[in-house]
């Protein structure tokens, strides 16, 4: 569940994901919102589980792999989210912080995203 605020106007994205272990990698899974649920009450307050047997994967959302090199894990995924809709996701997993950087283009021109990484600091 993220906030983020464009332009003054604060707006949520709610997502459900899973994390596996696969081979020499780790794959990250989007799953579509549950049944029952929509883009506007899929929250974490909100949400009261669901059956793992029931989560349909996202069509739209290509697995991201990661691999370790040293002390980071690093990867990420692009998928085209429509004909001309494309997301690019990249992040990097360190013991003390993850960078994350998205981005999406519309016919080839980058609509959202950042030149720099958004960077979270874990607290100790």
């Amino acid at each position: 569940e993220s906030y983020y605020s464009v332009q003054g106007t604060t707006r949520s994205s709610s997502h459900l994901f899973l994390f596996m272990e696969e081979s020499d990698s780790i794959k990250l899974i989007s799953y579509e919102i549950p049944e029952g649920y929509d883009k506007k009450n899929f929250t974490y307050k909100t949400f009261k589980g669901a059956d793992y047997d029931q989560l349909k994967c996202s069509a739209k959302f290509n697995p991201a792999f990661f691999r370790k090199s040293g002390d980071t894990w690093e990867g990420g995924s692009v998928s085209m989210f429509s004909p001309v809709l494309k997301f690019s996701l990249h992040e990097k997993f360190t013991e003390n912080q993850l960078e994350v950087s998205e981005s999406m283009e519309v016919n080839g021109k980058r609509t959202f995203g950042y030149d720099e990484p958004i960077i979270y600091k874990r607290i100790k």
